[in-house]
């Protein structure tokens, strides 16, 4: 593990990156093997050098990370047969996993916050919510079990699409990506890419200072949001369950 460091990890310039976010994996059987398929499709893409699990690779409302494991085997099997950086989330932060994810991603993979060069391209990755603190970090006193978890999972989804379809507002304590672009346009050097999770909100923007701001979305049971990236762009690509 390096802690608190910001490695240069270099790609070629022809390179393909892949970078997800906001897994989330848990005990579900629905979503375990939802997000088995989505991982495995993710992983099939041909020519990626580098796979970035941008955070929340699993959520630690849901148990200890042992069982989240076990309940998980093949999906954590997958990450281990690939080049994989591993950043840290809210949910799933080093002293959670307590070791247990180094059977699958070496401990030198794996990072609060990295600096990735794809070429002549320099990209600063972190899961976002150091930017951006989530309710349950604002609210420290909030139960972590899992009874707790389906309620912010099922709720806060509720919440969201009722303020955001019936009343048309945006709440501060439903991120979108303005706090954590705004952070990242005036801390970043100019012409670094800023690439987050965090939001569970797929964009790319562009920088005023040349370069690219880019949330990867999430992987949920509806449909799965990650992202591509080389020298020059970040497209987005959204996968849905096959009928």
């Amino acid at each position: 593990m390096n802690e608190g460091s910001e490695p240069n990890i270099s790609v070629p310039a022809a390179a393909e990156i892949v970078s997800f976010s906001d897994v989330h994996l848990n005990r579900n059987g629905s979503y375990i093997r939802r997000k088995r398929e989505f991982i495995s499709a993710i992983f099939s893409h041909p020519g990626i050098c580098l796979y970035v699990i941008n955070g929340d690779l699993a959520d630690n409302q849901f148990g200890r990370p042992e069982k989240i494991i076990a309940a998980n085997r093949s999906t954590f099997d997958m990450i281990a047969d690939h080049n994989v950086l591993f950043l840290e989330g809210n949910h799933d932060p080093f002293e959670w996993w307590d070791g247990s994810l180094d059977r699958f991603i070496p401990p030198e993979r794996q990072f609060k916050k990295a600096l990735i060069r794809v070429g002549s391209t320099l990209i600063s990755t972190e899961h976002g919510n150091v930017i951006q603190p989530a309710l349950h970090e604002r609210l420290p006193w909030l139960p972590r079990t899992p009874l707790f978890g389906y309620v912010g999972l099922y709720g806060g989804t509720l919440l969201r699409v009722i303020l955001r379809d019936y009343f048309k507002l945006r709440a501060t304590f439903l991120p979108d990506n303005t706090h954590i672009f705004n952070w990242a346009e005036d801390h970043l050097p100019a012409g670094v890419w800023g690439m987050f999770g965090h939001t569970h909100n797929a964009e790319v923007a562009k920088r005023c200072s040349g370069g690219l701001l880019l949330n990867t979305g999430s992987i949920g049971t509806a449909k799965a949001e990650y992202a591509i990236l080389n020298e020059r762009s970040a497209t987005h690509y959204t996968l849905h369950p096959e009928p």
